[in-house]
């Protein structure tokens, strides 16, 4: 038995191993701490997302607006949570150009960071790449009665 495989079937026989590389895989982590969500996942319902500090992937959103060096993407209308306390949209600072037009589709590796009160995806290892496209999701209005109306209605009906 050559010295590798020897190495493999001591670590595979060792319970805890295997036991810990199934709990990784049910908490669909990898051994690098990333986690794959989706955005309102990302946004969570209280002022600040809960994975602040953590490297998170989204795959498959849409943009909805690029800028000099950000854009916007949201969750596609069928894998929207439709809760009001949650956001489908989140902001993706590059630093420079991201070369993305509106109606991409993108996966986006990154740091989640809050910056001046919004969460964000951004970081030295900002991965980003585009994977197609798609219609863009339905348009929300905003104004002085929307989202916080709906938002503390839909907090009233839930409690």
């Amino acid at each position: 038995m050559s010295k590798r495989n020897n190495k493999v079937s001591t670590l595979l026989s060792h319970r805890w191993y295997l036991v810990l590389v199934l709990h990784l895989s049910v908490l669909n982590l990898t051994l690098f701490g990333q986690v794959t969500l989706e955005i309102w996942e990302i946004q969570g319902t209280g002022n600040s997302s809960p994975f602040i500090g953590q490297e998170v992937i989204t795959n498959q959103n849409v943009v909805t607006a690029v800028g000099s060096d950000f854009f916007f993407i949201q969750t596609p209308s069928n894998r929207s949570d439709d809760n009001p306390l949650t956001s489908d949209g989140l902001f993706i600072y590059t630093g420079s150009n991201p070369n993305l037009q509106a109606g991409d589709l993108v996966n986006v590796q990154g740091l989640v960071v809050e910056y001046e009160g919004m969460t964000e995806i951004s970081g030295f290892g900002l991965i980003y790449e585009a994977t197609g496209t798609a219609a863009l999701p339905e348009t929300v209005v905003f104004n002085n009665t929307f989202p916080g109306t709906l938002a503390s209605t839909y907090a009233t009906w839930n409690a």
